[in-house]
């Protein structure tokens, strides 16, 4: 029987191995081991705004990867066409890396066949003629929809975003948007929505990340359930998605509103 639209809406194509590649990017850039982007630009002085919002569904991270992807791209502005346009030429197979990206999501694009109609044949003149149609937004968004598919199931990535975040929510949202935050400076609570109890419940399967215990109420109703932020909105936290984890009362209590060390502890699909 065919999937319903309703259905299909719940999964997403990962056409492209590039993905893995932006995955570490970010990582890495969060880490400080490589890959730096220009984090103060993407979140300092009034970009903050985006740090602020309630429960968006394409999150800060996701804008994050979004940038890294574009910038990405545009490195290759200055290629030299005749080398892209040379047939015994294999650099990247013949293609920039947009090219790649392009074709696995199913863009009917390339360079060469750009170039076949126009007497500018530069790359960055390419890139102008896809982002004047919006292809490379759309492209963007597609690669970070996929990235953030894989990086929202790890915690250390999502902590060291919420880290770099906390300190523009704390120090650089005052001065332009006092009136998101409370009278001591940090953002005000917001009710968690449906679906990001849905999404957190399930990607933690139901399980407190700190002590295991099982919070599905399947087992026992001994354990409440509890959706806690892992940057306390007093340190900063955001009220998004990237934010929150599972951890039962017990262990909820203690953290209380401190910052404690992010579990890297994952439930393993099957014994070794």
């Amino acid at each position: 029987m065919p999937q319903s639209k309703a259905t299909e809406k719940k999964f997403l194509k990962m056409p492209s191995k590039d993905v893995y590649y932006i995955c570490q990017m970010v990582d890495g850039s969060l880490d400080g081991l490589g890959f730096e982007r220009n984090i103060e630009g993407f979140m300092g002085d009034m970009a903050c705004s985006r740090l602020l919002h309630d429960y968006p569904k394409f999150t800060p991270l996701h804008e994050y990867i979004e940038e890294i992807v574009t910038d990405v791209i545009w490195e290759e502005h200055g290629v030299d066409e005749s080398k892209l346009l040379d047939a015994h030429n294999i650099r990247w197979g013949k293609k920039l890396w947009v090219d790649h990206l392009l074709q696995a999501h199913g863009f009917q694009y390339s360079f060469v066949t750009w170039a076949a109609q126009v007497e500018d044949k530069s790359a960055e003149a390419y890139l102008e003629y896809l982002q004047s149609e919006d292809i490379l937004p759309t492209l963007a968004e597609c690669v970070a929809k996929e990235a953030f598919h894989i990086l929202f199931a790890n915690r250390k990535v999502l902590r060291n975003f919420g880290e770099r975040a906390a300190y523009h929510v704390l120090e650089t949202a005052p001065a332009f948007y006092s009136e998101k935050l409370t009278a001591k400076g940090y953002l005000k609570r917001a009710s968690i929505p449906q679906w990001v109890r849905d999404a957190i419940f399930h990607r933690d399967k139901g399980i407190c990340v700190q002590c295991k215990a099982d919070l599905t109420r399947l087992i026992n109703q001994q354990n409440a359930l509890h959706y806690d932020h892992m940057i306390p909105l007093a340190k900063g936290g955001m009220n998004d998605v990237t934010n929150l984890q599972l951890l039962c009362e017990s262990c909820n209590l203690k953290k209380s509103h401190h910052i404690v060390q992010h579990s890297v502890v994952y439930e393993s699909w099957y014994e070794y």
